[in-house]
Parts: structure tokens; C-alpha cells; sequence
């Protein structure tokens, strides 16, 4: 009975094995295309909607860097010299979008960025300057989706001194967009 069950069990993994095997895989895409990404538009948990208007939109060129290092020998084989040269080099071009501030609420509350976007994209952490009071929920995705965010009751009266400015790019850096997060007071 038992050496029945292990060729049934045989018989069962090895025709698993041969059926999950495509003689040609499919085309995952176009590499050829190159990777966008669209704001189109800024909710709340609470409700609140806010207006996504563009303040500044340019194109720039991406410039990267390589260091080559190369070490010279002295005939009796002790290095002679090391030297570091770094090599700039342009790597094609960047759609830069900076938004006009949005304002959020003085209530503690989450925030959902809608994202249309045919690439990777990448939704880092802003460098707090002074208390941090807004987290990166969502950093990464792919294609359309949303970004979310958390942010902490403002229990001051004036609105926050310190603007948070969160990045969404692309995976290759091709499109960058920028939002400036400020938050009212409890008086506003």
C-alpha cells in the first residue's frame, strides 16, 4: 500500500513538473518606453480633498558618476602611485514637477496620493527638519496605485513651521515629482 501511494505521489509531481514548463515565456513589456508617472489627485482618511496645482515643471539632464581606480607598480613591485579619477556623464533627461503646497488638516489623519504611472515608482521618507510629524506609509509600487502617508495631530494654534517635501520618482529617475506637505494650526 505504501509503494502505491509513493508512485501515485511520483506519478503526480513529475506530470506537475513537465506541465509547468513554457517552452517560450511571454513579453513582460516594452523596455523601449520610457517610465511616467501622474499625480492625479490628494484625499484624506477624514475626507478632505485637496487641489493638485503644479507650480514649477522643467526638464533637466541626469548626470551620474563613475570613480575609476587605478594603482601604478614600481619595478621592484611596491605600488608606485593610486590614483581616483571620477568620470561624469550624462544619462539622459528628467521631467522635474514641484506641486504648490498642500495644506492639511490640523486633525491627525492619513493621506492617499493617487498615482497613474507605467513605470516602478519610489515614494522615500522626507528628511525631517525639526519633529517629525508625517510617515511614509506606502514608499513603493508599481504602475497605478497610491501613495499613503500618516500625520500627527497639530495641537499647536499656528500652523507647522517645518514643510515636509515628499519625492515620488520613477525607478530609472525619469519623472520626479514634488509635493510640499504643510499642516494648519488648531486656530486656522
Amino acid at each position: 500500500m505504501r509503494k502505491l501511494f509513493y508512485l501515485i505521489l511520483g506519478g503526480l509531481l513529475l506530470s506537475v513538473g513537465f506541465a509547468s514548463c513554457d517552452d517560450e515565456p511571454d513579453n513582460p513589456g516594452d523596455y523601449s518606453i520610457r517610465g511616467s508617472i501622474g499625480i492625479t489627485g490628494i484625499t484624506s482618511a477624514l475626507g478632505n480633498e485637496y487641489e493638485v496645482v503644479v507650480a514649477q515643471e522643467f526638464d533637466s539632464t541626469i548626470v551620474r558618476y563613475n570613480i575609476k581606480k587605478d594603482t601604478t607598480f614600481a619595478a621592484d613591485g611596491t605600488v608606485a602611485e593610486i590614483t581616483d579619477d571620477t568620470l561624469w556623464y550624462e544619462d539622459g533627461v528628467c521631467h522635474f514637477v514641484r506641486l504648490e503646497q498642500v495644506n492639511l488638516a490640523a486633525a491627525a489623519d492619513t493621506i492617499v496620493v493617487s498615482i497613474t504611472s507605467n513605470a516602478r515608482w519610489t515614494a522615500a521618507q522626507p528628511v525631517a527638519t525639526g519633529r517629525r510629524w508625517y510617515t511614509v506609509l506606502t514608499n513603493t509600487g508599481g504602475g497605478d496605485g497610491d501613495f499613503t502617508a500618516t500625520v500627527i495631530e497639530n495641537t499647536s494654534a499656528n500652523a507647522r513651521t517645518n514643510v515636509q517635501v515628499q519625492q515620488i520618482l520613477t525607478s530609472d529617475s525619469a519623472v520626479i515629482y514634488e509635493i510640499p506637505f504643510g499642516q494648519l494650526g488648531k486656530s486656522n
